[in-house]
């Protein structure tokens, strides 16, 4: 392992002699020039580049950016000092980093991301799978109006009307985004009858959900693949997920990667599912479902953060990337949703280990709560007829 760190040396020193103990195999070089740091990555096959915030006169997230163009396959992490605002850094670490960590770090969590990173990279480069996958009529094309949507998001000085000019180059989409602005989800009473205003009634990050589900999931189906049962699935997933973790980020990265959690599932119906046995994954993945990591290579073909690759791929085994954990990863929320609205296996030990049996139960109402008002929406769009309407685990948005 070759690791770069454009950084001033001394805040490293503790990381750098800790890694030298635990890791022996491992080289690290440092370099306070960005300049000369660039000139040597475009020079020697790097692995990882770690970047500061600031670095001389340098701003971290633009030499990450070129470190990018220098050294393509080499993953990318952010360093960050505890005087940065965490919001800032998230909005450009969406355009640099695979990952970001704060400083002053210790080995440990720093080589277990380095571990995760190296996994994912090792997942896009297989030649077994993309032959596997190859042989499908065609990989699904990247969801180009949500991430149009999620540059909107993330710019500050973006409205909803800019948002609703986006969800407008797609007429069937913005139909879809209008009756589910109408639903009994999400109406406030008064009807919704532009874009704009079904922006507005939704919220950003809600109206990015409902684009990504609807992109995903809007391919000509296999035989025996209910797409549409997977888009209201992924939704009310979704819903959930995006309410499980404390922190703002997190709970936007939760409801996408459960939107994302079965896009793999199209795709596979498609292949020849027993030619993915003779895939040799490394021990971080071994015995994950084929559904979760075809799942984590499109997503990784998409240009998607590492984060969201990752939970979607972990989301069956949350313990796996939350060793010791206490909380709610982003891949536990998935875990815990997927457990409560589809009757997925729950990891009861994981839910044990990780202190969560209490806010189990309150998202346990919580789920009954989404599947009744979805249930409401059913029966709101409905024709009417003799009988009882019951609701049920699969109700439709």
């Amino acid at each position: 392992m070759l690791i770069l760190f454009i950084h001033d040396a001394q805040p490293l020193q503790p990381l750098l002699a800790a890694l030298a103990r635990a890791h022996p195999n491992w080289r690290c070089v440092v370099h306070d020039d960005p300049a000369d740091a660039l000139r040597l990555l475009a020079d020697e096959a790097f692995d990882m580049v770690c970047c500061g915030w600031r670095v001389a006169r340098a701003f971290g997230p633009h030499v990450l950016r070129r470190a990018q163009g220098a050294s393509p396959e080499a993953m990318r992490i952010l360093l960050l000092p505890e005087s940065v605002d965490t919001a800032e850094a998230a909005r450009q670490a969406l355009s640099c980093a695979h990952q970001v960590l704060p400083l002053p770090t210790t080995s440990a969590p720093f080589a277990a991301t380095v571990e995760r990173l190296i996994a994912v990279r090792w997942l896009l480069q297989d030649t077994t799978l993309r032959r596997v996958l190859g042989g499908a009529d065609r990989l699904p094309s990247p969801p180009r109006l949500f991430l149009a949507l999620q540059r909107v998001i993330a710019d500050p000085a973006s409205s909803t009307a800019h948002a609703a000019q986006v969800i407008a180059q797609d007429p069937g989409l913005a139909t879809r985004v209008l009756r589910m602005a109408n639903s009994a989800l999400f109406s406030r009473g008064a009807p919704v009858v532009d874009l704009d205003a079904a922006a507005a009634q939704l919220g950003l990050d809600v109206l990015a959900q409902v684009v990504l589900s609807c992109e995903v999931f809007s391919r000509a189906a296999p035989q025996g693949v209910d797409l549409e049962m997977l888009r209201r699935q992924s939704l009310l997933c979704a819903q959930l997920a995006s309410r499980i973790p404390a922190a703002g980020d997190a709970a936007r990265l939760a409801g996408t990667a459960a939107l994302l959690a079965d896009c793999a599932i199209p795709l596979l119906a498609a292949i020849d599912r027993s030619a993915l046995s003779a895939l040799r994954l490394p021990r971080l993945w071994a015995g994950l479902p084929h559904e979760a990591v075809v799942a984590a290579y499109l997503l990784g073909l998409w240009g998607m953060p590492h984060g969201l690759v990752e939970a979607v791929a972990f989301c069956h085994a949350p313990a796996r990337v939350a060793r010791g954990e206490q909380g709610a990863s982003v891949a536990g929320a998935v875990h815990i949703a997927r457990a409560l609205l589809l009757d997925a296996p729950l990891d009861a030990a994981w839910i044990a280990a990780a202190g969560l049996d209490q806010p189990l139960q309150r998202w346990r109402q919580l789920a009954a709560s989404i599947v009744d008002r979805a249930a409401l929406a059913v029966a709101a769009t409905a024709p009417r007829r003799p009988g009882p309407a019951m609701p049920s685990r699969s109700a439709s948005v």
